[in-house]
């Protein structure tokens, strides 16, 4: 008899035998009864048998085994490719008739410790970084990530492809580490979307052994997933995991955040790549690796359109994405950021960075080959213009118009930052770094043809 935690579990999968052409299904569980010890338990039964074991028996269950058939393990052969990579030479086989496992009623509490023990050696996995940057040599490759979770979408059901009426489903994770802000990871297996239900960005840090890194056509970028030979530790017991929760407690994801930080290192007299209109929407329709993503670029044209002399154009928000500051219900009617991707998401700690008075104002630049329309205007840019955005809030609607048509209609040399589109992000992000004020010969001179 083996008793032992389920740490991995597959869907069952049909195989038409070859000897008389019925159909059976194969369900493989991965067993551990020590930090040391793991075995792969392999179920072949009819499809009602492999159902019921299906919706019974769940990753974190601890089973008991029955005299199960003792088989030698294929170490190189094709079910190394389907199976999860275990410490024990052997295999445990179901015999029908002979072979009987249940739930274990005992004491569980030694095995379930051991669910946050990786199965493989915690210092063999690269990084997101790494992935990202040699994905094309690793594709098709099984490789370890130790990664946090940064958000998990809802799962999506389409017809199986086996034509038996049944639905198939996917979910897909959105990870990130220290090195890198977005890894996708896609799950197909029932056990692993179910588990996923569970996770909460930035609480839940995972070892992933043996993910295969493949190419998302759809997107345009590498994604990894899970299949038959993943295992799954969610918060390993290891240093590397501690470090990375602390890490995930303040990363900042925020598209703005990155943006802003972008625009802090620009010097607009020495942006030089001169660009129109035309130009720039052609660069935001094209998908870029996410390490080219940030570029500054100039454009010679006018503002057509800038709403400082509306009331939303000065409001309370969030101190580190400038993201939108409300009051938070379930937080006794404390003010919180909202931003799911800011590090101060439904903050109310003491030491969290404090909301201020912000200018939130987006605008329109147009040229002769056409108009950038409710682009972001750099809060640093609209100090210089308006001064302090408190201050400019007090100002009456008269004065802020005279403002407005200080810029607006004016031949300006424009700085423009741009994030592309990439796999994290489909769309451009695009902010008003500065605008100069010049003449209509610079323009005329200096803006490129609308064939550029």
């Amino acid at each position: 008899m083996v008793v032992a935690i389920i740490i991995s579990k597959s869907d069952p999968r049909k195989v038409t035998m070859k000897k008389d052409g019925t159909d059976r299904w194969v369900t493989t569980l991965t067993l551990r009864d020590s930090p040391s010890d793991m075995i792969n338990f392999t179920i072949w039964s009819g499809k009602e048998e492999a159902s019921s074991l299906k919706k019974n028996f769940h990753i974190g269950n601890v089973m008991e085994v029955i005299r199960p058939r003792i088989t030698q393990r294929d170490l190189t052969g094709r079910e190394s490719n389907f199976n999860p990579a275990v410490t024990s030479s052997l295999q445990l086989v179901f015999q029908e008739g002979k072979t009987v496992f249940s739930p274990f009623l005992g004491d569980t509490s030694h095995y379930t410790n051991l669910l946050r023990i990786p199965s493989k050696g915690s210092s063999t996995f690269l990084s997101i970084s790494d992935i990202v940057t040699n994905s094309g040599s690793l594709k098709g490759h099984f490789v370890d990530i130790l990664a946090a979770v940064r958000s998990v979408a809802e799962e999506k059901k389409f017809p199986s492809r086996d034509g038996d009426g049944e639905e198939r489903g996917v979910r897909e994770v959105r990870l990130f580490d220290q090195t890198q802000d977005s890894l996708l990871l896609k799950l197909w297996d029932s056990e692993t979307i179910r588990m996923a239900a569970e996770w909460i960005p930035r609480e839940n840090i995972l070892f992933l052994a043996d993910v295969r890194i493949d190419y998302d056509d759809w997107r345009g970028a590498f994604v990894v997933t899970a299949t038959g030979k993943t295992v799954i530790t969610v918060n390993p017991d290891t240093r590397e995991a501690m470090a990375l929760a602390r890490h995930a407690q303040m990363a900042d994801f925020s598209s703005m955040s990155r943006l802003d930080q972008f625009v802090a290192t620009i010097d607009p007299s020495m942006v030089s790549r001169v660009v129109n209109v035309m130009a720039v929407q052609a660069m935001s329709e094209k998908t870029t690796q996410a390490k080219d993503s940030m570029l500054s670029v100039r454009l010679y044209g006018y503002i057509t359109k800038l709403d400082i002399d509306c009331p939303e154009a000065v409001s309370l928000r969030c101190g580190a994405c400038a993201g939108p500051f409300k009051v938070g219900q379930e937080y006794g009617g404390e003010m919180v950021c909202v931003n799911m991707e800011c590090r101060e998401f439904n903050n109310i700690r003491q030491d969290r960075i404090n909301p201020s008075q912000q200018f939130y104002v987006r605008g329109d630049i147009s040229d002769e080959t056409g108009t950038l329309a409710s682009i972001k205007i750099s809060q640093a840019m609209l100090d210089r213009h308006l001064g302090p955005p408190a201050e400019f809030a007090k100002l009456s609607d008269q004065t802020k118009t005279a403002f407005k048509w200080q810029l607006v209609l004016k031949p300006m040399r424009l700085t423009l930052a741009m994030m592309l589109p990439n796999g994290d992000h489909r769309n451009a992000t695009i902010m008003l770094v500065e605008a100069t004020p010049t003449t209509l010969e610079e323009v005329a001179v200096k803006m490129p043809s609308p064939s550029v």
